[in-house]
């Protein structure tokens, strides 16, 4: 069965005037943002401003070391990053975790497996805009350090989670 060419012409003329409707609404919906509703002024909750708070004390207590902040609270579909530091030529991602109270252990035993894979994927999602932005796309000697707040007192742990285990 074989459609006469002036019929083929007249479905090809359909589907590109559809096309190009679609293509109209489209750009006419991204056009209308919609409005993000924030519950605060901040659009931060009581516990991330808490947590905020941590992690600026953490970055103080860097700095003062003779780190330098590249970057803060790095997100991606799977977790974040708290804190992106510069020590030498070394990357340093830094994980923040404060306990109030050590009842239920520290707030480094906090930080569990599956904690651990969500800092791993994103720092894997964040590396090689890192690297090209600070290190010239060259990449450098990394490691993950945790600054860990037990009822007020700061503990800094270099090289706390390694990216593969040691064989």
């Amino acid at each position: 069965m074989h459609t006469p060419p002036d019929m083929e012409l007249e479905i090809f003329r359909l589907s590109e005037t559809a096309q190009k409707r679609a293509i109209k609404l489209r750009a006419q919906r991204l056009r209308k943002k919609p409005v993000p509703k924030v519950s605060q002024p901040e659009g931060r909750s009581a516990k991330q401003r808490t947590g905020d708070l941590f992690e600026d004390r953490a970055c103080q207590h860097l700095e003062q070391a003779g780190l330098i902040l590249l970057a803060r609270q790095l997100r991606c579909p799977r977790g974040e990053i708290d804190l992106v530091l510069r020590e030498a030529d070394v990357l340093v991602f830094v994980e923040v975790r404060a306990r109030s109270l050590t009842t239920f252990g520290s707030a480094a035993a906090s930080i569990t497996f599956n904690k651990q894979s969500r800092i791993l994927f994103a720092i894997q999602w964040h590396l090689s805009r890192i690297t090209k932005r600070f290190f010239a796309g060259d990449t450098p000697m990394c490691r993950i350090d945790v600054i860990a707040f037990d009822q007020g007192h700061l503990t800094w742990l270099r090289d706390a989670i390694r990216f593969k285990q040691d064989k």
